[in-house]
Formats: C-alpha cells, sequence, structure tokens
C-alpha cells in the first residue's frame, strides 16, 4: 500500500535511481515523482512498479486548468501510470471542477488522485473538497501533501466518510490515500483504525494508499 516519493525538483539520477530500486526490492504501490523525473524513474523501474508524477503546481495547487495540462502530457510521455495533483482550497467552486474535469479528461485512462489539503481546511471544507474530487472522478481522494500540516485522525473520518457514501450513493469505489506527517508505525496504525472503522472492505480492495516513504525502513 506504500507510494515511495521523491518530491524535489533538484534530485539527482542517482538519487531516482536509489528511490526506484527500493520500490523494485521491496514490492511498493508505485514511486510518485514530479513530471519532469517521470521518464527517468520509468528507465530505472522494474514492470512491477508503477512510476506516479506530481503534475502541475505544488505544493500549491492553482486555479488555472492549463498549468496542469502541460506536466500531465509530459508525465504520460515519460510512463506515469498516475498522476497526483493538489486541488487549492479557496479557488471558488467553479475553478475547482474546471481544474477537476479538464485533469480527469487529460488523465483518462490513468490513476488520479487528488490532494485536498485537510490540514488548512474544517470539516465542512474537507468534505465539499472531497465530494467534488469524487464527482469528478478521482481514483483516490489524498489527505495532504504534509507541506502545510499533517493527517489527523478527524480528516481520516471525514474523507473516509465521504469515500463510503460515495460509494453506497453511486456504487463507484475510490480509494484514499493517507498522507503527511506519518512517521512511525503507530501514527500509521492509529489512523487505519480510523479506516477500518468506517469501511474495513477499503483494505482489501486495493484501495487505499500510504504515503509516508520515512516508514520503509522501519517495514524493512
Amino acid at each position: 500500500m506504500l507510494d515511495l516519493t521523491l518530491l524535489d525538483r533538484k534530485a539527482s539520477e542517482q538519487d531516482i535511481r536509489r528511490v526506484v530500486g527500493l520500490a523494485d526490492e521491496h514490492g511498493v504501490a508505485a514511486v510518485c515523482v514530479f513530471s519532469e523525473q517521470a521518464g527517468l524513474a520509468s528507465e530505472q523501474a522494474s514492470s512491477r512498479t508503477r512510476i506516479a508524477a506530481v503534475a502541475g503546481p505544488f505544493p500549491k495547487g492553482a486555479a488555472d486548468l492549463e498549468r496542469y495540462l502541460l506536466p500531465i502530457q509530459e508525465a504520460i510521455a515519460g510512463g506515469a501510470v498516475e498522476i497526483d495533483l493538489v486541488l487549492e482550497p479557496g479557488i471558488g467552486l467553479e475553478a475547482s471542477m474546471m481544474v477537476l474535469n479538464g485533469v480527469r479528461m487529460a488523465t483518462e485512462g490513468l490513476a488520479l488522485k487528488v490532494i485536498i489539503e485537510t490540514p488548512i481546511l474544517d470539516e465542512r471544507a474537507v468534505r465539499g473538497a472531497a465530494r467534488m474530487a469524487l464527482m469528478a472522478g478521482a481514483d483516490f481522494v489524498k489527505t495532504c501533501t504534509g507541506r502545510r500540516g499533517g493527517c489527523s485522525k478527524e480528516a481520516t473520518r471525514w474523507v473516509s466518510e465521504e469515500i463510503r457514501r460515495h460509494e453506497v450513493t453511486t456504487g463507484e469505489r475510490a480509494g484514499l490515500k493517507l498522507s503527511g506527517g506519518i512517521r512511525d508505525l503507530d501514527g500509521l496504525n492509529g489512523l487505519l483504525d480510523v479506516v477500518r472503522s468506517v469501511d474495513p472492505g477499503i483494505f482489501d480492495q486495493g484501495r487505499l494508499r500510504i504515503g509516508a516513504s520515512s516508514l520503509i525502513e522501519s517495514l524493512i
């Protein structure tokens, strides 16, 4: 379930080789890099390692769809099969849906993970952002980048409940990605207990991801 992440635009080829090598050796879910690094990561990876790319502005998103489209094209050309993007809080309903719908069209056939930055949102805003992402066809809703705060148990519950609500309402089974400040197994297990209390089935259906690269050494 673990996504290994290397989000450093100055990362060297050696840095990318290292993280891809860890992924290949230990069978993680995906390696996540910036869109311009997707080609290099794909070249280094074995066939069992999926390449994910953060496309567009990061760690802050934008209201302008055009800022996402060229990076998405670059990521796809480089071999990425999953796209992550930040849905920037506060840009308004119309701009949010324009970005989400446009990105979903541009990533047809790929896994789309939408980051909603729960640490700077209240419950109503978290639920609203999750619903927008799910309505637009996101495959995963991700709790945060970790750059503006960590993932809380409360936010984990809110997003889990919205994913479950979406499934009951539409029959569509979207996924959850827990990310942001998860530094040890105790912290992770506390969040997993919350998810399990809302929707235990999500664990067995390939619909749960964890963005916590610092855990890899503990797991090894």
